[in-house]
């Protein structure tokens, strides 16, 4: 034969199949001219190879002396290395890895890829290892040979050198099939366990997933693994005289053979599946990929038998102890602050500080019972330790400063102790939303004409009636108009599409705009396709986010409510109803149109049979029409009235949020993602950049490939990410300084003193109150009874006023024992017990004759006491506002 014909290898293997049919697979195995004879014995051997010259002689064929090897214990044959006992590669073939220079073109990535695939059942994880190397193959994909192009390379060049060596397959001996899947890929091994109990790899087979395939669950893609390891070694499976042991580190592949509800993909799989004899073996992790069973040492394997062990719980070790260094640290900072040095000697002098109840205490600065934090990194230092430590719990703003405040103390300190918790990364992640949902109501724009905008959804999971089990829902959104289609099933988007113009289409024509959910349907190239070649748009709702397409909900519901109350007794007789409720529905005033589905579309009522008809419709085609265009005006200004008035009852259950633009980080709501955890799971995912902000209140995101969800999501499910700003937040925290001059801290706000006593911020507003504690309460109820002023002031402060002179209660004095009864008859019998007549006095005379507050009494009588020019002694307003001084 000629050499240089297509057909020539053809025809030649066909010829030698013909000459050595009855020899083939018995003890002789044929490629092209290449003729391998094995045998289990030399003297076998001997017959062997004298059955074939013979069989070449009477064939007119010859065989080279200088290429034949005969009676040898393994031989070169295609690229590999046969013994007796395993398989390996030809090492002169894989030597010419070594010097294969690097990829620069798309052809070179082709011939690397195909030497390297011929290799394949040698390498484990080939699938994973050449996926950067065939990205560069695809369609419109540039060629850039970047970092991770390279290292596959590397990567799979040395696994060339790596001493992988398959044993040939015993069907004696029980078969193990390791397999296992990513999100982009699957492999499998098959192994047998030799005389010493190792398990020594038979073959390799790994690949790439479809795009179909990445769509499927954790459970699918393990178990499409097995299936693809049972078809590619079938020969071998299928029929073994043992048991096969399949091992999987997914869990619930446990429970294959016994589970009850099964999809129509997996139920064929089932059926592929009950043609082996199989169990399937939970194996944990790393344990499960036996990339190389030689090389692993036998200190390294893992028993197959599953071994139940007793597991006590662990303890948590918590340093208590860092409390008291702290301390320390804290007090050795007061010795090297100036201002508090400065504080220490005017009271070692008897002179008066700058802000009141400081005190000195052994050498330390106090302000009521707590310690004064200096200007350093120890003030977010002691924040961390009362918010951030287990001790403490990372409780919210209010815990925290309560606990802070116990023992220390600095100024602005409540300012610096809400912006740490409200930057705390963990606290973002770990706590469950409270408050009104974020993002205001974004109403859909009201159509100009019926089937202008449609929108669709299914009913689906309904007792089978006539064949049919969902229901597909299309609703106008201007006219409200609907159609209810019953199905079998849901359709795929081809059926749909065929459903689409039978329906719809041939009724209304194509519309320009198409609301839905993410169905796969929906989704699906196909229908996107379809709907180009209509004109249509097609809008779909963001991620966990049924909302935008809430008309069909609604009509959802009320089709569910009409179907439920004639269907009581015959739940499966729904598909009866269904043109009667779609009539029944069409035929009934909206609510927000304030006229029928029916009316707007087609200009007139239907008879129903129920009552004679009273409709006059013009014959007249111009009246007619200016008679619908003055309906649908009517209807379009009631549906805009209408979802004014529905934005304004829904934002009043929601709020604005901040304002996010694209490039902020975002942590997004894990409630509608599977994460492994339950109930400890993180209640937000992230931080995720925005990429483009598509509305006020639809934003797409930056997700991990490992997030296999739709990138798009509502307001309602994002939040801000205020952790970036800790940086900055901690900076401001060290960099208080402590006041100087007539200026106080009252709750963590810095508020100026007037001369007639009022405590004021820089802006002018009154400080807030504060009712959180019994005696504000009771002040508070009090207040009610004998007017006491508003702004706020300790019953202590009051009482060292009262004491000192500072109020006069010689107006409007009244009488003890009426107030006595009064405040029995209100439940406060012991309150004089508690603070005493003398402590009450100045509630009772709090209000003058002309009622003005005593406030105002105060300042009248510093005014009259005062001179024209200011002085430089201590006013009597001054004092009280220092006095009053209650919190931070």
């Amino acid at each position: 034969m000629p050499f240089g014909l297509c057909n020539a290898p053809a025809v030649f293997q066909r010829f030698m199949n013909d000459v050595f049919r009855d020899l083939i697979d018995q003890f002789l195995v044929i490629y092209l001219d290449d003729i391998l004879i094995f045998s289990k014995d030399e003297k076998e051997h001997r017959q062997h190879v004298k059955q074939v010259l013979h069989r070449l002689r009477a064939n007119g064929l010859f065989a080279k002396a200088s290429k034949c090897v005969f009676h040898v214990p393994e031989v070169e044959f295609l690229g590999h290395v046969v013994s007796g006992r395993e398989l390996k590669m030809d090492p002169h073939k894989v030597d010419a890895v070594n010097s294969w220079q690097e990829l620069k073109t798309k052809k070179d990535v082709q011939r690397f890829l195909g030497f390297a695939n011929y290799y394949r059942e040698f390498i484990p994880n080939f699938a994973k290892l050449t996926v950067p190397l065939t990205q560069l193959l695809r369609k419109k994909q540039p060629f850039v040979w970047g970092r991770e192009a390279h290292d596959a390379f590397l990567q799979l060049k040395s696994s060339f050198q790596s001493d992988n060596i398959l044993t040939h397959p015993d069907v004696d001996k029980p078969f193990v099939v390791e397999a296992d899947a990513s999100s982009y890929a699957l492999g499998a091994v098959l192994s047998q366990k030799d005389s010493s109990g190792t398990l020594r790899p038979c073959g390799f087979y790994s690949r790439q997933l479809t795009p179909f395939e990445q769509n499927y669950t954790i459970w699918e893609k393990e178990l499409l693994a097995i299936k693809v390891a049972f078809e590619v070694w079938r020969h071998w499976l299928e029929g073994a005289r043992h048991q096969i042991v399949v091992r999987s580190d997914h869990k619930n592949l446990e429970h294959l053979q016994t589970a009850k509800k099964l999809n129509q993909r997996q139920i064929r799989w089932a059926l592929f599946f009950s043609r082996f004899n199989f169990k399937v073996q939970f194996v944990e992790g790393k344990a499960n990929l036996r990339a190389d069973a030689l090389s692993r040492k036998p200190e390294f394997k893992t028993n197959e038998q599953v071994v139940c062990q007793t597991i006590l719980p662990t303890a948590s070790l918590c340093v208590v102890d860092n409390e008291l260094g702290l301390h320390d640290q804290i007090l050795e900072a007061q010795r090297d602050d100036v201002w508090t040095q400065e504080q220490l000697m005017l009271l070692s002098a008897g002179n008066r500080t700058i802000l009141p109840h400081l005190q000195d205490q052994d050498g330390v600065l106090v302000r009521r019972g707590q310690v004064y934090v200096p200007v350093g990194a120890l003030r977010l230092e002691v924040i961390r330790a009362h918010h951030d430590e287990p001790m403490a719990g990372h409780f919210g703003r209010f815990k925290t400063v309560q606990l802070i405040t116990r023992s220390y103390w600095w100024p602005k300190m409540r300012q610096d102790i809400l912006h740490f918790c409200d930057s705390c990364a963990v606290c973002q992640q770990s706590k469950t939303p409270v408050g009104r949902p974020r993002g205001l109501l974004s109403s859909l724009p009201v159509p100009e004409r019926p089937w202008q905008i449609i929108s669709m959804d299914f009913i689906s999971d309904l007792p089978k009636s006539g064949g049919y089990t969902c229901i597909w829902v299309v609703v106008d959104l201007f006219s409200k108009l609907a159609h209810f289609i019953p199905c079998s099933t849901i359709p795929a988007a081809p059926t749909l599409a065929l459903l689409f113009t039978k329906h719809i289409y041939r009724l209304h024509g194509a519309p320009e705009v198409i609301i839905s959910d993410r169905a796969p349907q929906f989704v699906s190239r196909f229908w996107k396709h379809f709907h180009e070649c209509l004109g249509t748009k097609l809008n779909v709702s963001s991620a966990f986010h049924p909302q935008t397409d809430g008309q069909s909900e609604r009509v959802n519901g009320l089709l569910e409510q009409y179907l439920r109350c004639f269907c009581l007794d015959q739940p499966t007789a729904w598909v009866k109803w269904l043109p009667v409720a779609e009539f029944a529905y069409n035929n009934a005033v909206h609510t927000s149109s304030q006229h029928t589905p029916f009316e707007l579309t087609y200009g007139f009522h239907p008879r129903g049979g129920v009552a004679p008809s009273t409709n006059v419709v013009s014959s007249d085609p111009v009246y007619r029409s200016s008679e619908m265009a003055a309906l649908h005006d009517v209807a379009r200004r009631l549906l805009l009235e209408a979802k004014a008035t529905q934005k304004t009852q829904a934002d009043r259950h929601r709020q604005a949020g901040e304002e996010l633009e694209e490039g902020d980080l975002v942590w997004l709501s894990s409630k509608h993602i599977k994460q492994a955890g339950g109930k400890f799971a993180p209640r937000y995912l992230g931080p995720f950049p925005i990429v483009k902000k598509i509305s006020s209140v639809a934003f797409r995101l930056r997700l991990p490939s490992s997030l296999k969800v739709h990138p798009v999501f509502h307001r309602s499910l994002l939040k801000l990410d205020t952790s970036s700003r800790r940086g900055a937040i901690a900076e401001g925290i060290t960099a208080t300084s402590p006041p100087s001059g007539e200026e106080a801290f009252v709750r963590g706000d810095s508020v100026m003193i007037e001369p007639h006593g009022s405590v004021t911020d820089r802006r002018g507003r009154k400080t807030p109150r504060e009712s959180d504690t019994l005696e504000e309460r009771e002040r508070k109820r009090l207040r009610d009874i004998f007017a006491a002023p508003s702004d706020e002031e300790s019953f202590e402060g009051f009482t060292e006023r009262m004491e000192e002179g500072l109020v006069s209660s010689e107006e409007d004095e009244m009488d003890w024992t009426r107030v006595r009864e009064e405040l029995g008859a209100t439940g406060h019998d012991g309150i004089e017990d508690e603070w005493g007549p003398s402590g009450l006095d100045p509630w009772l005379s709090w209000r003058d004759g002309t009622g003005s507050t005593a406030g105002d009494a105060v300042g009248r009588s510093q005014r009259c006491s005062s001179s024209d020019e200011e002085s430089d002694e201590e006013t009597p307003g001054l004092r009280r506002t220092a006095d009053s001084d209650e919190d931070l």
